[in-house]
């Protein structure tokens, strides 16, 4: 999406909120105007005249008009507010301001998934902040799962891929549901996360419900108790029969309070998020799709809304026990309690176990509305091709998705099983360019876009050898976490399932002669015509494993140049090993002598 129109947007949004807002102070002011006609003309009424208590009564009825009113106005306020949130959200990812999103998913770091520390796929400054628009507990664990995946099936790839890019077109739903998904967070998110699987736990129990003939017993008292009372106000009947029946009613209630108190209060916290799920159900349900995976959701969520909308209604009545005067009313003269109980368990009956499928459902639509971030803030962004059989990958001008678009460098590459040494000195490109293939093959795993021209791709298994540091605790040194790292990968090579290997700096932990030594055996065990080995270093020697007729490694480096004073890159990746080198250089421009 283009600057100029995310900002058009977000400037008429702002424009539509102020006046609602003026709107709300004017409701505001009548609101206190009619409370103090209806106060005056309540005090004339008791001192004078008694018409002006008809003045009084008419105040107060246009009071609870104008409240109604001005309630409705002040959620359409809120609705613009966080609307305006979800844009600028979109703008950040244009630039830097992504990095103070609050989301990082820093809790689905793993010590065993190396790839995650080493691709910044959690954490700060990482992927999941990036992308994540999530708010429930099934998104956020989803996201995390989609981009912690390894190998994946085409279909499925190509399934969530249709998926994300449909959300990314759609942006007019895309925009609301994640409006709606913020409005979620913002009406108390913490006691929702907290619940909910106490909530779907509850609902999915087995229960015992209330024989036909208690329902029967219900009904009938109730109405009983009712049509006494209609005939005691109508002047019909004396207030005897509606006393006793009134009284039989409430001491019922009473003598079954404990057990219906502890059924009801398994659900009371439901009430906190109905209103939310009850809008994102209906926003899916009148959203028409097209891919095969949103049409399945809609599918899975097509009775939800009527379903929902039941519930909330039950969970009204059910709050109304929470205040003294109106429990002891309702009960009195309509068996509130069991009514609820036995709303409720019907409710449990026919829709109990299919809550948590419909809660998962948006679980997965999260993901893809968070997969199709990367489609509207970036404006190079392709659909991989993951037709070819793996290994292979093929990569014109693909960048880096986490750095600003104007600034990142594009390179382009096509690489099959087979080893190749990247060499380069210091600041050069080489990390970051292994990061970025890295990142971008998790994304088509996952579903994504893929930022590059194009991106084509068999699913490969993903392993990394990048930000490796020692362990005092247990004793392990940064070389022997080194050797662990590729010990790994060499055992799972014995699956003979299509890897993607990529080292940085091998064994930078000890001296050069064995590092040389030590990579050239790790290179030899992982040449493996099912695996893709890329390797970072900054030993030349390296290099001459082209001429290893067992591997025939390939060469690419990225290199420097001064101007006068200054060390410059130009981050592009060119054939052939590296002539040059910058570390003393570096160390001049540092201030050091020469001769130290």
């Amino acid at each position: 999406m283009q600057i100029d129109t995310l900002q058009r947007k977000i400037d008429e949004t702002q424009a539509v909120c102020r006046s609602l807002k003026q709107r709300s102070s004017s409701y505001a002011m009548q609101r206190g105007v009619l409370i103090l006609i209806a106060l005056l003309a309540l005090f004339r009424g008791y001192y004078y005249e008694q018409l002006f208590y008809a003045l009084c009564v008419l105040s107060l009825g246009l009071f609870l008009y104008i409240a109604a009113k001005h309630r409705a106005l002040k959620q359409r306020i809120e609705d613009h507010e966080v609307m305006m949130e979800v844009l600028q959200d979109v703008l950040r990812r244009k630039n830097n301001g992504w990095k103070a999103f609050q989301d990082t998913g820093s809790e689905f770091l793993q010590e065993e998934n190396t790839q995650a520390y080493d691709l910044d796929l959690f954490g700060d400054a990482s992927l999941y902040q990036y992308l994540c628009v999530a708010k429930t507990v099934y998104g956020r664990e989803r996201l995390a799962e989609l981009l912690s995946a390894q190998q994946q099936s085409r279909k499925a790839m190509q399934s969530r891929s249709a998926a994300v890019q449909e959300c990314a077109r759609k942006t007019t739903f895309t925009f609301t549901l994640i409006q709606l998904l913020k409005l979620y967070e913002r009406h108390g998110q913490r006691k929702k996360r907290s619940t909910m699987e106490h909530i779907l736990s509850y609902m999915e129990e087995e229960q015992v419900q209330y024989p036909r003939i208690v329902r029967m017993l219900c009904a009938l008292v109730s109405a009983l108790t009712l049509m006494t009372l209609l005939l005691f106000l109508s002047g019909i009947i004396h207030y005897g029969p509606v006393l006793i029946l009134a009284t039989v009613s409430l001491c019922l209630s009473l003598l079954f309070f404990m057990k219906h108190a502890q059924q009801l209060s398994g659900v009371a916290p439901l009430a906190y998020l109905i209103e939310d799920y009850e809008r994102i159900f209906h926003l899916i349900e009148e959203t028409a799709f097209q891919s095969d995976a949103l049409c399945r959701i809609r599918s899975d969520v097509e009775e939800a809304c009527a379903a929902i909308k039941k519930l909330r209604r039950i969970l009204m009545l059910v709050q109304l026990r929470s205040n003294s005067i109106l429990f002891f009313l309702v009960n009195a003269f309509g068996l509130l309690d069991f009514q609820c109980v036995i709303a409720l368990q019907d409710w449990r009956q026919r829709y109990g176990r299919t809550l948590r499928i419909w809660l998962q459902d948006i679980g997965e639509l999260e993901s893809y509305l968070s997969l199709a971030q990367l489609n509207l803030a970036k404006e190079a962004v392709c659909i991989a091709d993951s037709t070819p059989k793996p290994p292979y990958l093929h990569a014109v001008n693909i960048v880096h998705p986490l750095l600003e678009e104007g600034s990142a460098v594009a390179n382009s590459i096509t690489i099959d099983n087979g080893t190749y040494i990247i060499t380069g000195s210091n600041m050069s490109g080489k990390t970051t360019f292994l990061r970025t293939l890295g990142i971008n093959l998790v994304l088509m795993h996952a579903g994504a876009g893929v930022c590059a021209d194009s991106f084509c791709a068999g699913s490969m298994n993903l392993f990394t050898s990048m930000r490796v540091h020692d362990n005092v605790s247990e004793g392990i040194s940064t070389f022997y976490a080194e050797i662990l790292r590729i010990q790994q990968m060499n055992e799972a090579s014995r699956k003979q399932e299509p890897m993607l290997v990529l080292i940085d700096e091998i064994f930078k932990g000890t001296n050069s002669a064995d590092r040389i030594y030590c990579a050239t055996s790790a290179i030899r065990h992982l040449h493996q015509p099912w695996i893709i080995t890329l390797i970072s270093t900054h030993d030349f020697e390296l290099c001459e494993l082209s001429g290893d007729p067992a591997i025939r490694a390939v060469n690419y480096h990225f290199s420097e140049y001064y101007e006068k004073d200054r060390i410059c890159f130009d981050y592009r990746l060119k054939e052939g090993k590296c002539i040059t080198t910058n570390a003393r250089e570096l160390m001049r421009l540092a201030g050091f002598k020469e001769e130290v």
